[in-house]
């Protein structure tokens, strides 16, 4: 249990390092900006497909249960501090695998994001460890669980498809907005 909650702890970190990166390399952020899109992008497929593709028995109702509720929070970091989370419960090797996708999307997510933001992101991402004290109840019900944190990443995947740009300002929903202009 140790093993995954360092694991955790280095993940998120990638978001922290991603917004040092984007401060003190704003020129090449600014010329590579598409690129960084694309990633991110290819990033979030590859996770919803590794999430999908772990439990076959995953119901389609989880993953769209996952995406509305990505819309009702509109904050992708809770659900891939979930992703991490139960990965890790499904074997070491998997868990190695989300965490090091997770932490380079956010390595990549976090080059725009103002300092703000980057905490209270890390601070939804740590929420899902909550659930630490749940296990059996996770364990029983982890295929349905690992669907609805791959409607997440699905949504975030469909918004930006759709849309050409997507500030970091516009991520939140209001209420997060509200929360964090304070």
């Amino acid at each position: 249990m140790e093993v995954v909650i360092m694991l955790n702890i280095l993940v998120f970190l990638g978001l922290i390092f991603g917004k040092l990166l984007g401060y003190f390399t704003k020129e090449e952020v600014k010329e590579g900006k598409k690129y960084f899109i694309l990633i991110e992008k290819i990033l979030l497929g590859i996770i919803a497909l590794g999430l999908l593709v772990v439990k076959l028995n995953i119901f389609s109702l989880s993953i769209i249960l996952g995406v509305l509720l990505f819309f009702l929070i509109r904050r992708i970091s809770i659900f891939l501090g979930l992703s991490v989370f139960l990965a890790s419960l499904v074997n070491v090797e998997f868990g190695l695998g989300i965490s090091s996708l997770v932490f380079l999307y956010l390595l990549v997510n976090g080059r725009e994001s103002k300092w703000k933001v980057v905490i209270f992101d890390v601070l939804l991402f740590l929420i899902p460890f909550s659930l630490i004290f749940v296990e059996s109840f996770i364990n029983t019900n982890l295929g349905f669980l690992l669907g609805i944190c791959a409607g997440g990443p699905v949504a975030q995947l469909g918004r930006t498809f759709f849309r050409k740009k997507v500030s970091p300002k516009k991520m939140g929903g209001n209420f997060f907005r509200k929360l964090i202009k304070k």
